[in-house]
């Protein structure tokens, strides 16, 4: 049940971040971009979730305390995993702009965006 909590919480928030409004572009554009780099980012949340829930359980109130910071800076890493892909790997452009300002979408950048939000998780969980 948490675990849908915060894919929730995360898709929502999701376009605060972006910039750009992720479902319009989806429904409205038909945008494969977007979405394919939104299911990148559930995937990525998926896999910090589980590194959260990893812990043991000691009381409830250690162990909710624990779990939603741990959950929190991973989910800050994302953002700033993000940041930095939007730097390095693809210099002088932007995701937003190849995702959402294109006559056709790019769904490479998109593409992108996914596996560097996917293997951040991997590199989040493997140093917890």
């Amino acid at each position: 049940m948490e675990c849908l909590c915060v894919l929730v919480l995360v898709t929502y928030v999701y376009p605060l971040i972006t910039k750009y409004n992720v479902f319009a572009e989806i429904e409205r554009r038909n945008n494969p971009a977007a979405g394919v780099a939104l299911a990148g980012l559930l995937i990525a949340t998926g896999n910090i979730i589980i590194v959260a829930f990893s812990t043991e359980f000691q009381n409830w109130i250690f162990s909710f305390t624990q779990y939603s910071l741990t959950l929190l800076f991973c989910l800050i890493s994302l953002i700033g995993i993000r940041w930095l892909a939007d730097l390095i790997l693809v210099p002088g452009v932007r995701f937003y702009d190849e995702i959402v300002n294109q006559e056709i979408p790019n769904v490479g950048a998109g593409l992108i965006e996914t596996f560097a939000y996917i293997s951040a998780s991997f590199l989040i969980a493997w140093c917890f």
